[in-house]
């Protein structure tokens, strides 16, 4: 696991998350990337973030888990905007006092913070400085260009490094997965072979959250139900079986609106 979410890992299973964390990408661009990486390498990180989340919330109280995230908010400027508008923040404004409904805590994500101006961040600024203690927001920049001072002062520094990006860099060296061309082909092939089930569900994953269309609608609760399924069936005598096909009916979904 990477060093910055095992140690925010640690933090949470001792309950000492804190409240406000400014994630900033590695200085310089790591070796194996081309230039444009900073934006897509937090991307990877973001999706790693909550889907590592959503598993730590799983592991403290696995009924909680059930419905997804309804305690996670994940916000981003408007499509075709460079900054963000006030207007963005709407729906964190009026849940940012909200007790959490499942989990311990509500975690509030902010995707490209780097990119609220002063008149966004005096706003925001309130909200952080008196942020109920069982908030947790992470303001993710794409570049090192320096927040609202008042609002960096009250924030706790990550610096990711390399270590934090290595499955991304992992993912653009791989060799393309090749899916079989129908589901009941794939059944076949883990129902002869049991390792099999782990190897496609592992690449299914890796094809939903590389895939353009992931970020859009609401894949991501989606993902986050089948994955907190309990494996338990004996269907195909394969336990892997009860999330596979969801995955692929999933995968399938999003090739459909390319």
């Amino acid at each position: 696991m990477a060093s910055a979410l095992k140690n925010l890992q640690n933090l949470h299973a001792q309950k000492k998350l804190a409240n406000v964390y400014l994630i900033l990408p590695a200085c310089g661009t790591p070796n194996g990337f081309p230039g444009d990486v900073k934006e897509k390498a937090m991307s990877y990180w973001r999706r790693l973030l909550m889907d590592n989340i959503h598993l730590w919330e799983q592991d403290m109280n696995p009924v909680s888990s059930q419905l997804g995230h309804p305690d996670m908010l994940l916000i981003r400027p408007s499509e075709g905007r460079i900054n963000y508008v006030v207007q963005d923040f709407e729906e964190y404004f009026r849940e940012i006092n909200y007790r959490p409904g499942q989990w311990a805590f509500r975690y509030l994500i902010i995707e490209s913070a780097d990119r609220i101006p002063p008149v966004v961040a005096n706003k925001l600024l309130m909200s952080l400085e008196f942020s109920p203690p069982w908030c947790v927001h992470f303001l993710l920049c794409d570049s090192t260009r320096p927040l609202l001072p008042t609002i960096e002062s009250r924030a706790i520094n990550i610096n990711l490094n390399s270590e934090d990006f290595a499955g991304l860099k992992m993912q653009e060296n791989a060799t393309p997965i090749k899916l079989p061309n129908d589901l009941q082909e794939l059944l076949k092939e883990i129902q002869k072979n049991a390792e099999a089930a782990g190897r496609w569900e592992s690449d299914l994953l890796n094809l939903i959250l590389n895939h353009p269309q992931f970020d859009k609608g609401n894949n991501s609760w989606q993902l986050c139900k089948i994955l907190s399924r309990n494996v338990t069936s004996l269907a195909f005598r394969n336990p892997a079986y009860e999330r596979i096909v969801p995955l692929w009916h999933l995968f399938k979904s999003l090739d459909q609106h390319n």
